[in-house]
């Protein structure tokens, strides 16, 4: 399982987090986004274009297009496709862990 303790995090209730989660994104940093407690995530692994981790229950390996598409497109959040945007082109891939309803954006 990944280490995610040495990531940064940023609030998404935060307006100024798609803003600074870019600017990670492009100089090649990973980033956690905090999302707030109503956001609706993905229902599967296949939606996400990633794999289901049976010890974590979180969806991992997601091909960010994707993953940040959906979330977006699900919950209105319009400024999650510029994280997209900035995540494919980093190269990144998502992890998104809706338990803890964070998504963890990385290479």
């Amino acid at each position: 399982m990944r280490d995610y303790g040495n990531m940064p995090e940023l609030n998404w209730a935060d307006p100024q987090t798609a803003l600074k989660a870019k600017a990670q994104l492009l100089h090649e940093e990973p980033v956690i986004l905090i999302m707030p407690e109503d956001t609706r995530f993905p229902a599967d692994a296949a939606a996400c274009g990633g794999e289901l981790d049976a010890e974590t229950g979180m969806v991992v390996n997601c091909d960010p297009a994707e993953a940040l598409g959906r979330v977006a497109e699900i919950n209105a959040f319009e400024a999650m496709g510029e994280v997209a945007e900035a995540a494919v082109v980093s190269g990144s891939r998502v992890d998104i862990d809706a338990a803890g309803r964070r998504i963890i954006v990385h290479d």
